[in-house]
């Protein structure tokens, strides 16, 4: 009983407070991409082509096969990957 009882009065006490609650300020503008690339550095830019050259066409679609037969071939590939449920 002495438990219920606490555990009412905390669940009151937090909805009494909710309005002490304050949200968070949204995150600050992006800037301009042509902004972004006069202010990088060299390390910047050295990074976003690498990840371009990465990432490939963006507009060609990853389908879920294909997708899982990378997997699939990764986990093959290195035995010291551990994989939660595979046999």
């Amino acid at each position: 009983m002495f438990l219920a009882n606490k555990l009412i009065k905390g669940f009151i006490d937090v909805v009494s407070n909710v309005d002490q609650f304050v949200p968070s300020d949204p995150p600050p503008p992006r800037r301009p991409l042509a902004y972004v690339n006069q202010n990088e550095t060299d390390e910047e830019r050295q990074f976003r082509r690498v990840f371009q050259q990465l990432a490939g066409d963006v507009s060609k679609p990853a389908m879920a096969a294909d997708l899982l037969s990378v997997l699939s071939d990764v986990v093959l590939n290195f035995h010291f990957i551990a994989v939660f449920g595979a046999v």
